[in-house]
């Protein structure tokens, strides 16, 4: 009898420990980011937002998806930074500076590639474009948070 309690106990930890490991395969699984989903809701997002034609989206997106390759290579090196040990206060001095730097330099390619994009489209465009992009990003991370 108690051979068989003991069995049962077992074979529900077992139960429980399968239910788990599922479970948390299959949060993973769902948490995963698709970074081409994103590109695609995004400029979905943008283009029905902004009322952009056909022709004006396909001059528009692929400037904007360049200044958005080269702003994430910047946004990389700035979280590796961020991450930084700080060791001593020179080299946190250093680090400061550079964070800095690379902070300018996302808005230089930000605001370069905005004149090109106003070469294709209006401002009143421009702008309304540049509001979804915010709105889109605001409600995205929104939604993963909540997700967690």
């Amino acid at each position: 009898m108690i051979e068989q309690i003991h069995n049962i106990l077992i074979m529900r930890r077992i139960l429980i420990a399968i239910i788990v490991f599922i479970s948390a395969i299959n949060l993973s699984a769902q948490r995963k980011f698709d970074p081409n989903k994103f590109r695609m809701e995004i400029h979905q997002y943008i283009v029905t937002s902004a009322n952009l034609t056909e022709q004006e989206s396909a001059k528009l997106l692929p400037i904007y998806d360049e200044m958005i390759n080269k702003q994430r290579l910047l946004h990389k090196k700035l979280h590796k930074l961020q991450d930084s040990n700080l060791q001593n206060n020179a080299k946190a001095k250093n680090i400061i500076l550079q964070i800095d730097n690379l902070h300018i330099q996302i808005k230089q390619i930000e605001k370069t590639y905005h004149l090109k994009m106003l070469r294709v489209i209006s401002a009143i465009k421009l702008a309304e474009v540049l509001k979804a992009e915010r709105y889109f990003h605001k409600q995205y991370f929104r939604n993963a948070a909540q997700k967690r």
